[in-house]
């Protein structure tokens, strides 16, 4: 195990949840979520100057699973069970679709803008975890549409799609598997899943995840307190240790794309834990040897936002 040089925490801002960092390159800027807060985050490493954009700690009326970037510049967030388009330098909120609702206790999840200019979000059965029940999905959306692709699931998480759109990567949290799907980048139909890798509790439940330019598919290893790096075999390759029990999901960033940035939580930490553990919940950054690559982006040319 090899542990992060000189890792630097990103921000002040502790989340109970801290989830879905996303790297907006045009604005050389990070976002992340306090899921259970409702609140989306800004930093922008070059000025260090950190700041909530406008009132986004206000006006998110329910959880904020994930979210990721649109190519007019806002942000597609998923809250609660509704898919929302943000505008950034407005504040201005526009609801574009709802997910089905259910006769079970659910919400959006993890989620990731495909290469196929679609947002793909999962839903969790939201209970206890010695209760969840595979009642949960993984959904497609897109300005016209609002598809249900894969069932079955506990909790839908670690999006991630390689860097020449042919493959999508899906794990399950409560499931503990990570499967890989060929992906048409035009159509978003998917192939015959494969499952990559199965890693347990002692070696890192999978969470929220990224890959790198060279096919490297980072998984926050939320039970074990690391990061694991797997080949497109599941042979685990690196595995990264950080200061805090939880990390949930890293993304690249920077302006090499070098710099990895990882979330965590404390949901699960008594007082006791949460004092051995002071940057559980927080946000911090390591560098790495490779890079990632720039995220697609939502295509919401059709979505009139007046």
């Amino acid at each position: 195990m090899t542990k992060p040089s000189e890792p630097k925490q990103v921000g002040n801002i502790i989340c109970e949840l801290g989830e879905s960092p996303v790297w907006d390159e045009r604005r050389q800027a990070l976002y992340w979520c306090d899921t259970l807060g409702g609140q989306i985050h800004r930093h922008t490493p070059k000025s260090e100057i950190h700041a909530s954009d406008l009132q986004w700690k206000m006006n998110f009326p329910s959880t904020v699973g994930s979210f990721g970037l649109c190519k007019s510049g806002r942000l597609i967030v998923a809250c609660g069970m509704d898919i929302l388009i943000a505008d950034l330098d407005t504040g201005e909120i526009k609801k574009i679709a709802s997910l089905p609702p259910t006769d079970f206790t659910s919400r959006t999840n993890d989620g990731r803008v495909g290469p196929d200019g679609a947002f793909w979000v999962g839903t969790m059965h939201d209970v206890n975890p010695v209760d969840i029940q595979p009642l949960a999905s993984l959904w497609r959306v897109t300005a016209d549409e609002v598809k249900e692709v894969v069932t079955g699931l506990k909790v839908s998480n670690g999006l991630a799609f390689s860097k020449d759109g042919k493959y999508m990567w899906h794990s399950d949290s409560r499931h503990e598997w990570v499967k890989r799907y060929a992906l048409n980048s035009k159509t978003g139909a998917l192939g015959k899943p494969e499952t990559i890798c199965t890693p347990n509790e002692e070696e890192g439940r999978p969470d929220g995840a990224t890959m790198d330019a060279n096919g490297i598919y980072w998984s926050g290893g939320v039970s074990a307190g690391v990061i694991n790096g797997f080949n497109d075999k599941g042979e685990l390759v690196e595995k990264i240790a950080v200061p805090m029990p939880n990390p949930t999901m890293p993304c690249f960033g920077g302006e090499d794309l070098k710099t990895l940035y990882i979330t965590s939580h404390q949901t699960f930490l008594d007082e006791a834990g949460r004092k051995k553990y002071p940057l559980a919940g927080t946000t911090f950054s390591v560098r790495m040897e490779n890079p990632g690559f720039i995220a697609p982006r939502f295509d919401d040319s059709k979505i009139d936002f007046k």
